[in-house]
């Protein structure tokens, strides 16, 4: 919708409609529209400073038609652990389920598989065979079932106030009795705050092309995409690239000190301050020192080298998003 200033009058759409057909067809004025209220909040560096843990766990689609997709997945593991093995000062915890829920956690549960661990790629590996051996079982995909079983069985792989990425690798919708709504609730209380789980989706779905997959719209995957921050790839098509894609922006969310706005702002609108002297936004490899990440609704500082201490303030401002874009 065109964003409408002032007393914008209604808009007739297509000329020489009758008169009964204008509820359908006008752009009617809304007196309650105000502008959006300009922002400042001054926020302590103190409340920016990042975090070095992290908690991973995977869900792993072990039906039949899941066999080459897993080799693909143990052959190029390397790509993904690869980017915690070189960030040495990440603490991370990762755990490795199925989609089967009768199934017992696979690692990371029994004994932690962690940064102490020796040779974790091989490790990852071999758990990847054993997932994908054949059980007299069902091999329904109950996804968001099998997490919570998992965690209620062990509450305590899931550290209060530590970021976790839950990564779900299927070619077929969750199905169970646990649904989104339920699923984002459950992370909400396990992890003490909001915003702390983020998702990652690999999946088979028709509207990327996949042909032996599933129809993503209106499933429970896509409902939860809608209640935490997430990401989806491509399951069908050369997915190994996906891995390392997925793992550094786990390490990058970790490490990057952040401050999570009071309010939704208009994007465009963000200007960030220090000691009077604004700083540029945008990647660090162009000169920026910050990135707004919409999603979360949190300010990403690439680093704190520009404040002296933890006391030092920045004046972060803009213009609150009143939503008539």
């Amino acid at each position: 919708m065109t964003k409408m200033n002032g007393f914008t009058l209604g808009l007739l759409v297509l000329a020489g409609l009758s008169a009964c057909d204008r509820e359908k067809t006008f752009l009617y004025y809304h007196p309650d529209h105000k502008p959006g209220q300009a922002i400042t909040e001054d926020r302590s560096v103190l409340e920016a400073v990042g975090t070095n843990y992290t908690d991973i766990l995977w869900v792993i689609d072990n039906s039949a038609s899941m066999d080459d997709e897993a080799a693909i997945l143990k052959s190029n593991l390397n790509q993904f652990m690869g980017k915690f093995i070189q960030s040495a000062d990440i603490q991370w915890r990762m755990g490795v389920i199925s989609t089967n829920a009768q199934q017992k956690p696979f690692l990371g549960f029994t004994t932690w598989f962690d940064n102490a661990i020796a040779n974790p790629v091989s490790v990852f590996q071999k758990t990847v065979t054993e997932v994908m051996k054949p059980v007299g079982t069902s091999g329904d995909e109950l996804a968001f079932q099998s997490v919570k079983q998992a965690l209620d069985l062990r509450p305590d792989f899931s550290r209060k106030d530590v970021p976790m990425s839950l990564i779900v690798m299927t070619d077929e919708t969750s199905q169970g009795n646990v649904n989104a709504k339920q699923m984002a609730d459950y992370f909400k209380k396990l992890k003490g705050k909001d915003k702390l789980v983020r998702f990652y989706g690999i999946f088979s779905a028709f509207e990327d092309g996949c042909s032996g997959g599933f129809q993503l719209k209106g499933t429970e995957y896509e409902k939860f995409m809608s209640l935490v921050p997430s990401k989806k790839f491509v399951l069908c098509k050369d997915f190994a690239a996906s891995l390392s894609v997925i793992a550094d922006a786990i390490v990058t969310y970790v490490k990057s000190p952040k401050l999570y706005l009071n309010r939704r702002p208009d994007p465009d609108t963000i200007r960030i301050f220090f000691k009077g002297s604004e700083l540029p936004s945008g990647p660090k490899a162009d000169g920026g020192m910050w990135v707004y990440d919409y999603q979360d609704n949190v300010i990403l500082f690439h680093s704190l080298d520009f404040a002296g201490n933890d006391t030092d303030k920045v004046q972060v401002e803009y213009t609150e998003d009143n939503g008539w874009d």
